[in-house]
């Protein structure tokens, strides 16, 4: 049952009776001015004091009336008297101002009808949100209001008490006893199923909210949005509609709802409805002039001619001399004229110059230059041409009817109208009307349009916009769209480039294009697309100097309008080929709109199939459910091919863009991680050249920087397309096609050289493969390698070819073709030096180790008179693991220690530190160890990882094992000087490490810098041996070079180690966790 509520009534306070003052009292009113010069008056014969007080209205007290020649007891008293009316009059003050105020606050409640309440603030969260009319519900005299989630705000009467209650029957959650029927803002008492704090409530009127809907529709109508305005408006009529006969929702309001409306339904193409909404704002207002003029508009676009022009006269009749009236009526004009024929058009046209040409004969006024001028542009413009494939025609365009009666009249206004109009085009002096410069070119506009002739004549004359333009600060924003309009039109001249070139117009401009206007859309197709045709990273440069200029074009490139959207992406791709205007564009502010922006592009091309890719990993059974389903992954595979060639192109240049940039900017490369780039970049490698050789130069940059992008890539198969690895459907032909052309290009073949070595020790690569036969995985993946590839892609190649050795080897290996290795590993292994040939070293030497094969593959050597060439191969790969073991066993000079200097010098080096970062290292690593136990740091050096781990696992026993006495000395005298009680340090030999005391067990292994030191064939003991020291569910932790990581990874796992996680704790380094 619903609680009683707590009361919030306030109770009137009586005067309390008058009473003798107080000594204190006394002591405050002798300190009173208007006391002391009482007594002055009193005491020098002033004159006689009177009381006056009226009960119409209280006074304030001026006059006090004491006897002649009173005491001063006397005195005191009738002050006494004289303050206690006052305050009486204060009272009654206070009293009429409580009775205005409830009076006010009656009428309010008597006119209040709320369309909602908002409440906010609850400690019961569900309480708060929306409370909107449940329906026409009424409850106790007031409406009932419900919000979504069930709550009702509903006036009650329980028990004895009336007031306000939130709840869900017959829970009360908070209340608010009173009888008034608006529900209060502040002051609810928390009732049985509430939590603290009370709610604030806030109404919200119909007025408020049909004015809220009709700022939203205003909003979207100026972004553009048309449909979003209609939308709104509607929402706003419907609420007015539910709401009839409120407070504030007067006709001409409504009205002007429907003329919006009406307009918004104009820009859309919906002319009827157009129509019934000017209809219905006219039947509310008639004095409304713009929806007469709405109502003439979509008439007209119904062919409806009379009914529309009786709109305008109508419109007159209510507002004479309206300009927006008068300038339909000019183009219903027109347009009649253009459908009694165009020869009554040609007339016109040259009466109008004829008469243009007085008047600047003559000298006449601005304003007659300025009106005939307005008539120009739309005469012009009905002069519609067509195309025609006639090479001998200017332009490509001809007249439709009576050519050459067309053309005089354009000749004559090239060779004398723009003579009369040239000196028009200057920017106007100070107080001076900018009316007639922007008549000026927006004639000049309309008659270059077009038309090859006039832009011929006129180019002389495209110098004088630079001054308009510059002239920024002092000129309209309408004559700067005229005049931008004007070099839109002269766009495919030099002379309109040279302009857009200069450095001196680019504010001007960038505030025309910058202004977002949907009307404004037709001039942003012309600039845009001459910017773009231009492909001047000179011009762009100077334009996204101006501030401001990269929003607009990512607005313009996200446009939903094509004619847009499209010329502004390719000024995205044209401005991302150049480091000055990559850097201008802000990329790292602005990638996740990039991204969007290749999501987009990518996907309005066509789908050809789903394709499927296994994502189970190697060796791993199959889902629980036994849905094959959850082990793949899927995505639609999309012919980015088939887009308009000026996306393919602008998508390939945000990719080459990308991959510089990325290549020398970590901020980026996270931004672009953070956003989802790299899948967005997957779809495109299958495409045409050169847009996918881009895509994978920038997923090999990405995947060098980040495990982010190799985990995309793999994911979504991109090593399978690569090395052929592909199902045969009615789309592979096509894209195996287009992944053979991008490989022709050796850059491109390099990177995915370096892809590929990224990607090998993926599990998921080597599963899919499987499924296709060994010998064509090696010959394609080995065919990367051919040609002159880089030493980094022979680095990634070597990489790649000893994943796919490695793994089910005894399939692989024999499937290797002796032909490919005498062909290209050989040549490129004799070629090659330093890292490459390392890296190129160890695939062969998993081949050549190998007696079977090589005595299968010996008789082709053979046969190519190569035999002297493999055996000096062997000879140079012994002499590589030769210096290898000497660095190993220290029988060289001792490289960690020149010039005799302390161990810890090198060791210990500052930027040794910075890199490893030993201190984050150890407190990753100790927030997943159980307290207590033993960890182990193998190799420890001179204690570089061993004190960390001590400090941050205090409870546990740091055990350090290392061959050199020289760091087993330095790590003792350490733990002496720090007082590490924790440490104890261990000598191990070199193949294997010792018994920890006690027989204990460690929970944590670590290895840093360590395998790469130990020879190959001792590494899977060394790691068998450490596996024997650890105690059940203890991890291996190894930390390397990104180079070294592949490697070492596959003997980890030889020795009997399951790979866990792969972090990336410290840059440029990997910290792999292995569990037995």
């Amino acid at each position: 049952p619903l609680l009683p509520w707590s009361g919030n009534l306030g109770s009137s306070r009586s005067m309390p009776a008058a009473a003798e003052p107080s000594p204190a009292e006394v002591e405050r009113l002798m300190s009173d001015p208007r006391v002391r010069e009482l007594q002055y008056k009193l005491a020098h014969g002033g004159e006689k004091f009177k009381l006056e007080v009226t009960n119409e209205k209280p006074q304030e007290v001026r006059n006090i009336v004491v006897p002649e020649g009173a005491s001063e007891e006397e005195q005191m008293a009738a002050l006494q008297r004289a303050m206690e009316e006052e305050a009486r009059n204060k009272q009654r003050e206070a009293d009429e101002e409580a009775r205005r105020a409830a009076a006010a606050k009656a009428e309010r409640i008597a006119q209040s009808d709320p369309w909602c309440y908002v409440l906010s603030g609850a400690g019961t969260a569900a309480a708060n949100g929306t409370y909107m009319r449940d329906g026409t519900a009424v409850k106790n005299g007031a409406r009932v209001y419900v919000n979504e989630r069930g709550f009702l705000l509903s006036h009650e009467v329980v028990g004895g008490g009336e007031g306000w209650i939130v709840g869900v029957a017959p829970k009360a959650y908070y209340g608010f006893q009173t009888t008034d029927k608006l529900a209060p803002e502040e002051g609810w008492a928390v009732q049985e199923h509430g939590s603290s704090p009370a709610p604030r409530v806030a109404h919200v009127e119909p007025l408020m909210a049909v004015e809220a809907a009709k700022r939203e529709g205003n909003a979207a109508f100026k972004k553009g949005d048309h449909a979003a305005a209609v939308q709104r408006y509607g929402e706003a009529l419907e609420t007015a509609a539910a709401c009839s006969g409120a407070h504030g929702l007067s006709d001409e309001l409504l009205a002007v709802l429907h003329g919006n409306r009406a307009e918004a339904r104009l820009q859309l193409g919906e002319h009827a409805e157009a129509e019934g909404d000017a209809d219905a704002a006219l039947e509310l207002d008639p004095c409304f002039v713009k929806a007469y003029v709405r109502r003439a508009k979509a008439l007209h676009a119904q062919e409806r001619w009379g009914a529309a022009e009786a709109a305008l006269r109508d419109a007159l009749e209510v507002s004479p001399g309206a300009r927006e009236v008068l300038a339909q009526q000019e183009e219903y004009r027109v347009a009649a004229l253009a459908r009694s024929g165009k020869e009554a058009v040609l007339s016109e046209l040259s009466g109008l110059l004829g008469r243009l040409s007085a008047l600047v004969r003559r000298k006449g006024t601005a304003s007659e230059v300025t009106s005939l001028l307005r008539q120009l542009p739309s005469l012009l413009a009905s002069l519609k041409t067509k195309p025609t494939d006639d090479p001998a025609v200017p332009g490509g365009l001809i007249y439709e009817s009576a050519p050459n009666h067309d053309a005089q009249v354009y000749v004559r206004l090239a060779t004398n109208g723009f003579a009369l109009l040239a000196p028009l085009l200057r920017p106007m002096p100070k107080g001076a009307k900018e009316e007639l410069l922007g008549a000026a070119l927006e004639t000049v506009a309309a008659a270059v349009r077009d038309c090859p002739t006039n832009m011929c004549a006129f180019d002389k004359y495209v110098p004088q916009l630079v001054p308009i333009l510059r002239a920024k600060a002092a000129t309209s924003l309408e004559v700067l769209r005229s005049a931008v309009r004007l070099l839109g039109a002269m766009g495919v001249r030099a002379s309109a480039r040279r302009v857009m070139h200069d450095p001196a117009t680019a504010e001007g401009l960038m505030h025309v294009l910058s202004f977002p206007d949907s009307s404004s859309q037709r001039l942003h197709v012309a600039i845009i697309a001459a910017l773009e045709d231009m492909r001047d990273t000179g011009t762009l440069a100077n334009l996204l100097a101006v501030e401001g200029a990269p929003e607009t074009f990512w607005r313009e490139a996200h446009s939903r309008n094509k004619d847009v959207n499209g010329p502004s992406r390719g000024l995205i791709g044209t401005a991302m080929t150049s480091a000055v205007c990559r850097r201008r564009l802000g990329l790292r502010e602005r990638t996740k709109r990039l991204v969007e922006l290749v999501e987009k592009m990518t996907a309005d091309a066509p789908v050809r199939e789903e394709y499927v890719v296994a994502r189970r990993a190697a060796g791993a059974a199959p889902a629980a459910t036994g849905d094959d389903d959850d082990d793949e992954v899927k995505w639609p595979l999309r012919d980015v091919a088939a887009l308009p060639e000026s996306d393919t192109r602008a998508l390939g240049e945000i990719a080459r863009g990308l991959a510089d940039e990325a290549a020398a900017d970590d901020e980026l490369v996270e931004a672009l991680t953070r956003h989802g780039a790299w899948r967005a970049l997957v779809p495109l490698c299958v495409a045409r050249p050169p847009l996918s050789a881009g895509a994978i130069r920038c997923l090999r940059v990405g995947m060098g920087r980040t495990q982010a992008a190799i985990d995309a890539g793999a994911e979504l198969g991109l090593p399978l397309w690569l090395l052929g690895c592909r199902e045969p459907s009615d789309a592979s032909e096509d894209f195996n096609a287009n992944v053979a052309t991008t490989l022709l290009a050796q850059a491109a073949r390099d990177d995915a050289c370096q892809l590929l070595g990224y990607v090998a020790n993926q599990a998921v690569v080597h599963e899919s493969a499987e499924l296709y036969d060994p010998h064509d995985v090696l010959h394609a993946a080995i065919g990367f390698l051919s040609g002159s590839p880089s030493d980094d892609a022979a680095c990634g190649g070597g990489r790649a070819l000893l994943h796919l050795l490695r793994y089910q080897r005894s399939a692989r290996l024999p499937a290797l073709s002796a032909r490919d290795v005498h062909d290209v590993l050989v040549p490129l292994f004799l070629r090659k030096s330093g890292e490459a040939k390392e890296a190129l070293m160890r695939p062969l030497r998993v081949a050549m180790a190998d007696t079977a094969w090589m005595e299968a593959a010996w008789p082709y050597f053979e046969s190519r008179g190569s035999a002297a060439k493999v055996q000096q191969v062997v000879h140079e790969m012994n002499g590589l693991e030769e210096m290898k073991a000497i660095a190993t066993t220290g029988k060289a000079p001792d490289a960690m220690r020149p010039n005799a200097a302390p161990l810890a010098d090198s060791l210990e080096a500052q930027h040794r530190v910075e890199n490893l970062q030993p201190a984050k290292v150890a407190a990753f690593l100790a927030a997943d160890l159980p307290p207590g136990g033993a960890v182990l740091d193998v190799g420890a050096g001179t204690g570089l990882f061993t004190f960390p781990l001590a400090a941050a696992l205090p409870a546990s026993q740091i055990v350090a094992l290392e061959v050199r006495s020289d760091a087993i000395r330095a790590m003792r005298a350490r733990a002496r000087r720090e007082g590490a009680a924790n440490v104890t340090v261990m000598r191990m030999g070199e193949g294997a490490a010792p018994s920890l005391p006690g027989g204990a067990k460690a929970s944590l292994v670590l290895l840093c810098d360590v395998l790469e030191l130990v020879p190959e064939h001792a590494r899977e003991g060394l790691v068998g041996s450490l596996r024997a020291l650890l105690a059940p569910g203890g991890k291996l932790a190894v930390i390397c070079a990104r180079a070294e990581s592949d490697s070492l990874l596959i003997d980890v796992q030889d020795a009997g180690f399951l790979q866990r996680r792969v972090a990336q704790v410290v840059t440029h380094r990997r910290l792999m966790l292995f569990e037995a």
